[in-house]
């Protein structure tokens, strides 16, 4: 439903079950036959995911893709990536974001995390999607916290910005989006840092959110010039704060 959301370190835990080997060759054989096109056209589940085969389609081949990505190896989600899949998604996430659609915004934000590490250039326009997936999750790292909010509000907004840098982290492995990352999340990322190290409003952000947090800069600083990038959005203040709370527990 719209209320429920999707969390991709859920996801992560496998079931281990005496169906664990049977659901990972059934979403293997899954992934090749809806990655398939027709005569040099779309795959099947990319034209599924637009409607193609009319709205109602939508959600059920959502949830397809999400039991691939979930059951599937990373060669499935190499597959799913290099397919076109991330146009549609990328499609869905700012769409549902907008509408309010928790469900659907939350598991094309885990599509987008399991499957953008594996884009590359020119591939479907695979990186492109990837890059307005990172703009619609930087949008979301922004939304201010509203004192008036109730708890669980405050609560789901905290989730859907964990997730959004769990995603972050996870494309940032990919080095084709780092450019993508350091120009257009860096500087949300950072201004998550901030907002979660301050003693008066970090109370409900969680430790290991600014730990993905870090490991995505981390990734991406190699590169000197996204280092100064880094320096210049003030990442040296939150990582102050951090260090100081460290020293004092």
């Amino acid at each position: 439903g719209d209320g429920t959301m999707i969390k991709g370190d859920a996801m992560l835990a496998m079931r281990a079950d005496e169906f664990e080997s049977r659901r990972k060759e059934v979403c293997k054989v899954a992934c090749d036959v809806v990655i398939r096109g027709g005569r040099s056209g779309p795959a099947l589940l990319p034209t599924l995911l637009v409607g193609g085969f009319g709205e109602g389609s939508v959600t059920a081949s959502l949830r397809l893709a999400l039991a691939i990505a979930q059951n599937g190896s990373e060669e499935q989600h190499s597959k799913l990536a290099l397919s076109g899949l991330l146009v549609p998604v990328s499609d869905l996430l700012r769409v549902s974001l907008a509408r309010g659609d928790l469900y659907k915004f939350s598991a094309a934000l885990a599509l987008v995390r399991f499957c953008g590490p594996y884009v590359a250039a020119g591939t479907r326009g695979g990186v492109q999607s990837v890059r307005d997936a990172i703009r619609v999750a930087t949008n979301v790292l922004l939304l201010p916290v509203n004192p008036g909010a109730s708890a669980e509000q405050m609560e789901t907004q905290e989730a859907l910005k964990s997730e959004c840098i769990n995603a972050l982290e996870s494309l940032s492995k990919n080095a084709a989006l780092w450019s993508a990352i350091s120009t257009d999340a860096l500087p949300s990322i950072v201004a998550y840092l901030h907002s979660s190290s301050d003693p008066g409003i970090s109370k409900i952000s969680l430790p290991e959110t600014r730990s993905s947090a870090l490991r995505a800069i981390l990734q991406i600083v190699q590169v000197p010039s996204h280092a100064v990038a880094a320096a210049e959005a003030g990442l040296a203040e939150p990582l102050g704060r951090m260090l100081k709370s460290n020293n004092m527990l």
